[in-house]
């Protein structure tokens, strides 16, 4: 039945080789919700967990579990973890920051609906997962696969966490490892432009609203990310569609919704400006450009390294805490 379900995998796409940034991820969410990973820290529910226990939206059950999906992103150790890879190719362990435990299927159990939790670490085969990219739908995303039982961690009633047989229309089973910041390069902050929900608004140097961003590890190769506005939940792209016969000599950036195929610039890597380490450059993957804010309109450009202002040195904040 295991073979069944592995070669049912290769089929449907799911299987392919993966290589996701091993690193600590402070927002790793559900894509049905946008709801951040969670794991119980040294303490229970507080009394905003009660409030929302009250409204029906959580239960004192699902943080018993010790791993559930949050309502709100904390920016705390309880909504850290650490993806690492195991002694087998393939395969990872995500270790959780406030208590160092790793998230483990209770009991190894193989059952469908078995209840995800953190245990100390063992290195054993129910601590250890694929992380595969959801090659059908949404791209900067993925499923977490226990490699003892082939099932997925799932997402269900009130925020519990469990594994499941992979359900590709059932989108809590699939998630983002993002790490969620705000940008400030000295001057402003980098945020949307006029209405924030807007598909196609613009993305400028501003103020402090709408300035948290999630940046998302690409879950197919190392350190390499999408940028997705974690209000408005539309990513950091160029208004212009790549062309590598006809490379413009800067691109606009607006946001938009998630959209497979699309050839205009997304993905983004950052590195050092200098020895310092203080600022950081957000290099866009196709053209190697830097994101720059173009000093008439302050809308975010990319344009070539050498071409730079100081506009283009970016500093990492914390996100500030919310939806």
């Amino acid at each position: 039945m295991k073979n069944f379900f592995v070669v049912l995998l290769v089929l449907t796409g799911f299987i392919a080789a993966q290589n996701i940034t091993e690193r600590s991820y402070n927002c790793i969410f559900n894509v049905k919700d946008y709801s951040p990973l969670q794991g119980k820290g040294m303490q229970a529910g507080d009394e905003v967990d009660a409030l929302f226990d009250k409204a029906g939206l959580t239960s004192a059950d699902a943080r018993k579990a010790n791993v559930w999906s949050a309502t709100l992103f904390t920016n705390s150790p309880s909504q850290t973890f650490t993806v690492k890879k195991s002694d087998e190719e393939g395969y990872y362990h995500i270790i959780h920051k406030a208590t160092g435990k790793a998230v483990t299927v209770e009991d190894a159990s193989k059952a469908d609906g078995a209840n995800v939790t953190l245990f100390a670490f063992s290195g054993m085969d129910h601590q250890k997962f694929a992380i595969q990219r959801d090659t059908a739908k949404h791209r900067y995303a993925s499923y977490v696969i226990a490699k003892h039982s082939g099932l997925v961690l799932t997402t269900v009633d009130k925020g519990n966490v469990v594994q499941k047989p992979i359900d590709r229309n059932n989108d809590a089973q699939v998630w983002a490892f993002s790490t969620r910041y705000a940008w400030h390069n000295g001057t402003g902050y980098l945020t949307v432009g006029g209405l924030f929900i807007m598909p196609g608004a613009k993305v400028v140097q501003g103020g402090k609203k709408n300035r948290s961003w999630c940046y998302i590890a690409l879950p197919s190769a190392p350190n390499l990310y999408y940028v997705m506005n974690a209000m408005s939940h539309q990513f950091l792209i160029a208004s212009q569609a790549y062309d590598k016969n006809n490379i413009l000599e800067k691109y606009t950036y607006v946001q938009r919704p998630y959209k497979r195929g699309i050839t205009n610039n997304m993905l983004f890597s950052m590195q050092y400006t200098d020895d310092t380490k203080e600022s950081l450059y957000i290099i866009e993957y196709l053209t190697k450009y830097v994101l720059d804010v173009d000093p008439a309109t302050k809308q975010i450009v990319s344009v070539p390294k050498e071409k730079a202002s100081k506009s283009s040195h970016w500093g990492l904040y914390n996100a500030p805490k919310g939806m």
